[in-house]
């Protein structure tokens, strides 16, 4: 808008008028830069909106795919929960295996030994038996002449 205002005291088309006019033109075609400045950032502001928009939108998309990969999740943690559980119990099962097989082991040791014992009282035996076939021999000889 452009205000022609005239100076108290002065005359119309006096200096002060003109100062006012031309302060008045300056404060218009500033305000006119102001406008279409805005009216730019508005535009930009509208692009940003739009764009805000669309991720928005990607972002709901994520959030729903986010959603069913927690779902799976859950599902594999309770599955692995089973998993779990049946390993323990294969754990303490074999934990009684292992008992048994140290039982058998030692029983085995007390075998061997036994064996051991025995298998020396048949070298004695065969050493014994040794001695009365070279008797027997001898007795032989002697009952031939």
């Amino acid at each position: 808008m452009l205000y022609l205002l005239t100076a108290i005291g002065q005359p119309p088309g006096g200096s002060s008028s003109v100062h006012i006019y031309t302060q008045t033109i300056q404060r218009t075609t500033q305000n006119k830069q102001y406008i279409e400045q805005y009216k730019k950032y508005i535009e930009q502001h509208k692009k940003y909106i739009e764009q805000h928009k669309k991720y928005i939108e990607q972002h709901k998309k994520y959030i729903e795919q986010h959603k069913k990969y927690i779902e799976q999740h859950k599902k594999y943690i309770e599955q692995h929960k089973k998993y779990i559980e049946q390993h323990k119990k294969y754990i303490e099962q074999h934990k009684k295996y292992i008992e048994q097989h140290k039982k058998y082991i030692e029983q085995h040791k007390k075998y061997i030994e036994q064996h051991k014992k025995y298998i020396e009282q048949h070298k004695k035996y065969i050493e014994q038996h040794k001695k009365y076939i070279e008797q027997h021999k001898k007795y032989i000889e002697q009952h031939k002449n």
